[in-house]
């Protein structure tokens, strides 16, 4: 797993997308170290259905894209042209009703769609320190 926060367009999310018909994920989060059972809960709620009330049908999730921007999501793997988004729902817990998740979430997105945001790049530079002199 990357533990890089991400944000992304909000429009290149893929809905619907059978991982647990795609053999190069499946391999990618055996790779990462996922257990047979996180991978199953991964692909049962990488899809629409399972997601939040206010966002799991495209008639209600096209009003509020604009909050997609605001979700904390962490990368699990990339493959190809896509890559699979955590939203954890402890740290989206101030999200609007009908997008906050009770339970962690998956996306997947086109690659190019997701970039590690500013204030993640920010937390990710390390200070230095001299090294004391005897």
């Amino acid at each position: 797993m990357n533990p890089k926060r991400r944000s992304w367009c909000r429009i290149s999310a893929y809905a619907t997308y059978d991982l647990a018909g795609d053999s190069l994920i499946m391999q990618e989060m055996m790779n990462a170290g996922l257990s047979t059972a996180e991978i199953d809960a991964v692909v049962f709620r990488c899809h629409e259905r399972n997601w939040p009330s206010g966002i799991d049908e495209f008639n209600e999730r096209y009003p509020r894209l604009k909050e997609f921007k605001k979700y904390k999501a962490f990368e699990v793997a990339n493959w190809g042209d896509k890559v699979l988004l955590a939203i954890p729902s402890a740290v989206n817990k101030r999200m609007p009703a009908g997008t906050r998740p009770a339970v962690d979430i998956y996306m997947v997105y086109t690659k190019n769609s997701v970039e590690v945001s500013k204030k993640a790049k920010k937390q990710k530079k390390v200070k230095r320190r001299k090294p004391r002199r005897r």
